[in-house]
């Protein structure tokens, strides 16, 4: 079934080419608690009705503008973390009119703004909490929902179960249980680390200010946007991973989302890419399927994959059209990357790595046809040659890696994001030698995707710390941006160079970008 849904939209864009929201104009400034100028902090424009909000950075002086927003009541808003946040205020323009507003930081208690890499760096080292991280405990909530509630051992016991038999993220060993659930009852409820900020960034400055955030709100804010591509005809295309079930366009020029329920129930669409005709490729995680859904026709055509409890992951088509993917799954306990011939229909596996289950992850082709992937739990970078079906397996420096997500760049060099130890990782090929990055805030950062838009540097996604990061090779300098959403768990960029906008999808059902100036 076909869903389309058109927020408010009107005729003024508030960038070229961007769909516009009115004719409202906000400005003003932002002090500290003691009436300084408070430069670099985010102000956040939030119009519910119309379900968009818009992100801004303030100059040297504190000022910030918003050229244009939708008519109606607008809520904002300054924070940014260590110096704390604004008390929200409500305003109501008609359209055309325009008004200024004075929002004074206050400080607010460190646990309203602790992000995950503060839970994480104030835990106490051991392996159980390594475990804990690579046991993806944070896979759909945060830390300190963990931590908070007072939960007896027999309660950790039962949750850590649960989580076990429940989802492919998480596990934890029957011969590791017991220390374990030790550790987690020693450190949560009553005996919870003392809430403290441990990474605050410092205030943007330069041209990193002048950077905007902008967040489109999907027609169901319960849908969780796991991945999103970029169509021939700029177009964005999501996969909704939740039980909604659904894969969505949405049209950056009009705000227009369309959406369409998957032909298979509760399949879970997990990754989406689009081939040279712009059709659609998905990979169907519960459903255990590949799906292609023809954009003219608006339908499907599904290949169940041959084995059970596969888990298709991620996947990337070759230059001969077929479509190479992970599967993250544990059919017989054993690690495949596996290829689909569209032309025939038919499956090859390849077993990539040695008996137990290394938890099979990301996967990226580069211009040789030569397909990589990751495995968290093996902590490997692996390579298959397309033309020769060679397998490689390379091992990063630094370990626990937690290896995830990664793209290639122009000279095939392979950018990795780690999530155990939150580093940088390039690879090159020619040397086959990892040269390693520590980000800005190291303590707790856990890193979900790597991705090379090709002219600006590498972008990243730092769960841990909720914000998205730019590495510019060249000058090794790091800069980063709070998303808008709190907990945004990011994971997949896109380069829009039509409307110099990173795009991503924002688990909590939004579409968001981050537009760079002209």
């Amino acid at each position: 079934m076909r869903y389309v849904i058109v927020f408010h939209v009107v005729l003024v864009s508030l960038f070229a080419t961007w769909p516009a929201w009115a004719t409202v104009e906000i400005s003003g400034r932002v002090l500290g608690p003691a009436g300084e100028p408070a430069a670099g902090v985010m102000v956040v424009a939030r119009h519910s009705a119309a379900g968009r909000s818009l992100a801004r950075f303030t100059d040297t002086q504190g000022a910030f503008s918003f050229p244009q927003v939708p008519a109606g009541e607008v809520s904002l808003i300054a924070r940014w973390k260590g110096l704390g946040e604004s008390a929200q205020v409500k305003k109501s323009a008609a359209d055309g009119e325009s008004f200024q507003v004075e929002l004074r930081m206050q400080a607010v208690e460190p646990q309203e703004q602790m992000t995950d890499s503060d839970w994480i760096a104030l835990l106490p080292d051991s392996e159980e909490k390594l475990l804990m991280r690579k046991g993806q405990c944070t896979a759909c909530h945060t830390i300190e929902r963990l931590l908070q509630p007072d939960r007896s051992e027999e309660r950790w016991r039962t949750i850590v179960k649960r989580m076990n038999d429940l989802f492919v993220y998480a596990w934890v060993p029957d011969d590791q249980m017991d220390r374990f659930v030790g550790y987690m009852k020693a450190n949560s409820g009553d005996n919870a680390p003392t809430p403290r900020l441990v990474n605050v960034p410092q205030p943007l400055n330069g041209t990193a200010r002048g950077v905007s955030l902008i967040e489109y709100d999907a027609p169901s804010l319960s849908s969780q946007l796991h991945d999103l591509c970029m169509g021939p005809d700029g177009n964005l295309w999501y996969a909704d991973y939740s039980p909604g079930n659904k894969i969505g366009r949405f049209n950056p020029d009009t705000a227009e989302f369309t959406e369409w329920d998957m032909p298979t129930e509760n399949s879970y669409p997990h990754s989406v890419i689009t081939d040279e005709a712009g059709n659609l490729w998905i990979t169907e995680a519960l459903g255990n399927k590949i799906a292609v859904f023809n954009i003219k026709t608006e339908t499907f055509k599904e290949y169940p994959l041959p084995i059970g409890m596969a888990f298709p992951h991620t996947h990337e088509l070759d230059s001969h059209g077929n479509l190479w993917f992970t599967n993250s799954g544990n059919p017989q306990d054993k690690n495949l990357v596996m290829k689909l011939d569209p032309r025939t229909g038919t499956f090859t596996q390849y077993e990539v790595l040695p008996q137990p289950w290394k938890f099979l992850y990301g996967l990226f082709i580069d211009s040789q046809d030569r397909v990589y992937f990751s495995a968290m739990k093996g902590d490997v970078l692996g390579r298959i040659d397309a033309k020769t079906d060679k397998i490689e397996i390379f091992s990063p420096p630094t370990l626990p890696a937690g290896v995830r997500r990664f793209s290639v760049d122009a000279k095939d060099n392979v950018w990795v994001a780690n999530w155990v130890n939150g580093k940088l990782l390039k690879f090159d090929p020619l040397t086959e030698k990892f040269t390693e990055f520590s980000v800005p805030a190291p303590k707790g950062a856990q890193l979900y995707t790597a991705y090379a838009d090709g002219r600006r540097g590498i972008w990243y996604s730092d769960v841990g710390a909720n914000a998205v990061g730019l590495f510019q090779p060249a000058t090794h300098t790091f800069t980063e941006w709070p998303f808008i959403t709190k907990d945004a768990e990011v994971r997949k960029f896109v380069w829009d160079e039509k409307r110099h906008t990173l795009w991503y999808g924002v688990w909590w059902g939004k579409i968001g970008g981050l537009v760079l100036a002209d």
